[in-house]
C-alpha cells in the first residue's frame, strides 16, 4: 500500500515538472513573436522609405532641370504714374461770389477739353441779366432811380469802411485786441511760472493751470482774429458786389452802352461753368457743392506724356543709373509688363523721409527714400495717372546663364555648392558638386562650374535629401 502511494506521487512531481517545462517554452515563444513582429516592421519602414517612397518621384516644383537663360539683376521699387504736362484749372474774379451747385466730375475721371467741370449757382446773376435787358427798355427815368440806389448803397458802405465806422468790424478789431492783451498776460505768466516751476517753486498742478490759460488765451485770440478776418472778406466781397451794381447803373444810363453792361453779365454767366481747358484726368478736387470757388478747383495731367515716380531706398541709390531698363506692371495691366527707363533720381532725400531720419537711430525702418523718375515706353490705355505700379529696374542683365533658386545653394563656410540628381542605370543618385556664384537676384543666382550642363537636374531643397540618396524623377524616365 505504501508503495503504490510512492508511485502516484512520484507520478505527480513528473507531471507538475512537465507542465513548468511546457509554461517556459510558451513564454519564449512569445518573446520571439514579438522580436520578430517589430523586425519585420521596421523592415517594412525601411523598404517603404528607400523603395516605395522614392517610386513615386520628384515633382516638378522640387527639381530644376538646368538651361541656359537670362540673369537679370534688378531692384524693385513701387510708385505712382504721374504726368509731365499738368494743368491748374483756377477761379477768377468773375466768379468769385458765386456758389457751387453741381460737380460732375471726381479725382480720377478723365475728361476732354471742353467737358463741364462744376456749374456755379447764378440764378441770382441770370435775374441780373433779365433785369438788365429789361433796364435797356425802360426810360431814362427808372434808369437814373435806380443807378442813384446803387450809387447811395456803395457809397455809403464805402464811407463807413473808410472812416472805420462799420460796426462790425468795430467789435471784432476790439475783441481782436483784448484777445491780444489776455495772451501777453497769459504768456507772462507762463514764463514767469515756468522758472518757478522749474526752480520746483511751484507744483505741477499750479504750473499747469498757467498752462492751459496760455493754451486758450492762445485759442481766444485765433479765434477773434479769423473772425476779423472774415468779416472784412465778407465786406470786402460786399462792397465789390454794389460797386458792381452801381458800376452796372452807370452803364444802363446811357442807352448806348446797354450792350456792354449785356456782355459783362453774359461774360460773367459764362465764367460760372467750369470747364476742362485740355484733355487729362483730374487728379486733384479742391472745391464742393456749397462752397465759394477759390484759388486752384481743378488739376488735370495729360495721358499722353506720363512717368512713374517711384521711391528708392538709399542703400539702393548708388546703383540706379539714368538709362537704365525698367519692367513696369499695374493691376490694369494683369500679366503683361511694358518696358521703360530710369530718366532720373532726385538728388537729395524726401523732405518726409528727412524729417524721420536721427542721428542716433540706426534702425532700417528710418533709412532715407530718394524720388527717381521711369519712363514709360510703351503708352497704354490700361495705364493711368494715379495707378499704382511695381518697378523692376534692371541693374545687370546676362545671357546664356545658369539659373537656379537661391535655396538651392547649399554653403559650405566660404565655399558653395548644388544637389544634383545623376542617373546611375535607370536610378537616381543625389550628388553634389561645387560652384561659385555669378549674379545674384532677389530670388535666384547664376551658378558658375565645370560640371554644369543642359540638362542637369538641381535640387530645389538640399536639405531634404543625402548625398548618395536615390530618388526617382518619372518624368525623366
Amino acid at each position: 500500500m505504501k508503495k503504490i502511494l510512492t508511485r502516484r506521487t512520484n507520478g505527480n512531481e513528473t507531471e507538475s515538472s512537465n507542465l513548468g517545462k511546457k509554461k517556459f517554452s510558451i513564454k519564449i515563444n512569445k518573446k520571439l513573436i514579438v522580436i520578430l513582429f517589430f523586425m519585420i516592421v521596421i523592415a517594412l519602414g525601411f523598404v517603404i522609405k528607400n523603395v516605395v517612397m522614392p517610386n513615386e518621384g520628384l515633382k516638378e516644383d522640387q527639381y530644376t532641370v538646368l538651361t541656359k537663360k537670362s540673369n537679370i539683376n534688378s531692384i524693385e521699387v513701387k510708385g505712382e504714374v504721374e504726368s509731365e504736362n499738368s494743368v491748374d484749372v483756377c477761379s477768377n474774379t468773375n466768379n468769385v461770389g458765386y456758389a457751387v451747385n453741381k460737380i460732375n466730375v471726381k479725382i480720377g475721371d478723365k475728361v476732354k477739353a471742353g467737358d463741364i467741370l462744376a456749374t456755379l449757382d447764378t440764378s441770382q446773376l441770370e435775374k441780373d441779366i433779365e433785369y438788365s435787358q429789361a433796364l435797356a427798355e425802360t426810360t431814362s427815368e427808372d434808369a437814373k432811380t435806380k443807378l442813384e440806389t446803387a450809387k447811395d448803397e456803395y457809397e455809403n458802405l464805402l464811407n463807413l469802411n473808410n472812416n472805420g465806422q462799420n460796426e462790425e468790424i468795430i467789435t471784432a478789431e476790439a475783441n481782436l485786441n483784448s484777445s491780444s492783451i489776455t495772451l501777453e498776460d497769459a504768456q507772462k505768466n507762463y514764463d514767469n511760472n515756468k522758472a518757478l516751476f522749474q526752480a520746483q517753486a511751484i507744483s505741477q498742478n499750479e504750473f499747469n493751470q498757467y498752462e492751459e490759460a496760455l493754451k486758450k488765451a492762445q485759442s481766444d485770440y485765433d479765434k477773434a482774429k479769423k473772425t476779423l478776418e472774415g468779416i472784412k472778406s465778407k465786406l470786402e466781397a460786399d462792397l465789390d458786389s454794389k460797386k458792381n451794381k452801381y458800376k452796372e447803373a452807370q452803364v444802363a444810363i446811357n442807352d448806348n452802352t446797354k450792350n456792354i453792361q449785356l456782355e459783362i453779365k453774359q461774360k460773367q454767366l459764362e465764367d460760372c461753368t467750369i470747364k476742362a481747358p485740355c484733355d487729362g484726368t483730374i487728379t486733384a478736387r479742391n472745391i464742393e457743392v456749397g462752397g465759394f470757388p477759390s484759388g486752384i478747383l481743378f488739376n488735370i495731367q495729360d495721358l499722353n506724356n506720363i512717368y512713374i515716380k517711384v521711391t528708392v531706398k538709399e542703400v539702393n541709390v548708388p546703383d540706379i543709373k539714368v538709362g537704365q531698363k525698367a519692367k513696369i506692371k499695374t493691376d490694369s495691366l494683369k500679366n503683361e509688363t511694358i518696358e521703360g527707363e530710369v530718366l532720373g533720381i532726385d538728388p537729395v532725400a524726401k523732405s518726409e523721409a528727412a524729417d524721420t531720419l536721427s542721428l542716433n537711430d540706426t534702425s532700417i525702418d528710418k533709412e532715407a527714400e530718394y524720388n527717381a523718375k521711369i519712363k514709360i515706353n510703351e503708352l497704354s490705355d490700361k495705364v493711368n495717372v494715379g495707378m499704382k505700379a511695381k518697378v523692376n529696374i534692371i541693374l545687370e542683365e546676362k545671357e546664356a546663364a545658369y539659373i537656379v533658386s537661391s535655396n538651392s545653394i547649399v554653403n559650405n563656410n566660404n565655399s558653395h555648392s548644388i544637389y544634383v540628381a545623376e542617373k546611375q542605370g535607370k536610378q537616381y543618385v543625389i550628388k553634389e558638386i561645387p560652384v561659385s556664384l555669378g549674379t545674384e537676384g532677389d530670388y535666384d543666382v547664376e551658378i558658375i562650374g565645370e560640371e554644369r550642363y543642359d540638362g542637369l537636374i538641381v535640387i530645389n531643397d538640399p536639405m531634404k535629401y543625402k548625398v548618395g540618396q536615390v530618388v526617382n524623377i518619372k518624368k525623366m524616365e
